[in-house]
């Protein structure tokens, strides 16, 4: 059963937490890429986007996210991705070559 996407984030003190629930795919990708460019900005400092309740990953997710952290970098906001409980996203994390390919932050460092 196909699962959409929900976005919400949290501000507070220049960081901003962008949670992301359901499945996060080729057709849903490109929500999650505008909605965390919006948050690179002036005045945010940090962005930790919480992909612990996604349920499915495709790999559009996976650069979806490589994008936005080469985004942040380039504008000066440290973007981090706090995997969770989220198996579906480990599963592409580690089938990619894991940790390597985007800032970790909480347990998905340790997993």
């Amino acid at each position: 059963m196909l699962q959409e996407l929900a976005l919400s984030r949290r501000t507070a003190d220049g960081e901003t937490i962008v949670y992301v629930t359901g499945e996060l795919d080729a057709h849903t990708a490109l929500d999650l890429a505008e909605a965390l460019g919006k948050q690179l900005r002036p005045g945010v400092h940090d962005v930790i986007v919480d992909v612990g309740d996604v349920t499915f990953m495709s790999a559009a997710g996976l650069q979806a996210l490589q994008e936005a952290a080469e985004a942040a970098h380039a504008t000066g906001v440290r973007l981090r991705v706090d995997v969770g409980k989220s198996q579906a996203v480990r599963r592409v994390l580690l089938a990619a070559g894991g940790e390597h390919l985007l800032p970790l932050t909480g347990a998905a460092r340790a997993a």
